[in-house]
């Protein structure tokens, strides 16, 4: 999954117009807190583990 974000600042001139991803928190945080991961700059979405029921 990727999630996606646009930003009209020009980045040329200035840092504003950065996007970068994070994960805050997860609800609920089971069976781990940390299941999931993000890339910061692209936004696509990882599983940390394998053997995740997508159901």
């Amino acid at each position: 999954m990727t999630v996606t974000a646009t930003d009209a600042d020009d980045t040329e001139y200035t840092n504003n117009g950065i996007v970068s991803y994070a994960i805050i928190s997860q609800e609920p945080q089971l069976p781990k807190p940390d299941m999931f991961d993000i890339n910061i700059s692209t936004g696509t979405i990882y599983v940390r583990e394998s053997g995740m029921d997508r159901e």
